[in-house]
């Protein structure tokens, strides 16, 4: 299996990305024909979010609270196939605030295996973070977009 995470975001400076350098996932498969999954949990250690700038870093994950909450998590409720893929509802847990949320999820057969791929805008305040600021004056944005892609079976 597969999985990389990214997570892009926007400042009073500059648009900034981090990437997960570590994504837990289990993923089981019910059925191909039609596309139904029995499983699926992610799990993203927030002390593996890098930007590439220390500083970020830092004060990311002081504003994620990653010492009492070093994981953010997915559980999988239900998923219906769709004619673009898959509608996944889910629970997403940031910084010890779950909330429900649908994932439109687009499936394709690579050489790999089958490929899950999407996109979903987090409002960091729904979940209890309060967006960071750098030197009292740049300020990031509440808004984030998450952006995975899961790589199953296959040779």
């Amino acid at each position: 299996m597969i999985a990389i995470l990214g997570i892009d975001g926007d400042s009073t400076l500059h648009r900034w990305h981090v990437d997960a350098q570590a994504v837990e996932v289990r993923l089981e498969i019910q059925s191909e024909a039609p596309l139904r999954l029995a499983s699926l949990d992610v799990a993203v250690p927030v002390a593996q979010l890098t930007s590439g700038d220390p500083a970020l870093d830092v004060n990311l994950r002081v504003a994620m609270r990653a010492d009492a909450y070093p994981y953010v998590r997915f559980h999988m409720r239900s998923a219906d196939e769709v004619a673009a893929g898959l509608v996944v509802r889910g629970e997403l847990t940031v910084a010890g605030v779950t909330r429900p949320v649908d994932l439109d999820v687009a499936v394709t057969a690579t050489s790999r295996g089958l490929q899950f791929t999407g996109q979903e805008s987090i409002h960091l305040r729904d979940y209890g973070v309060s967006p960071p600021v750098f030197l009292g004056v740049l300020r990031t944005s509440e808004d984030v977009t998450v952006r995975f892609q899961i790589t199953h079976g296959g040779g």
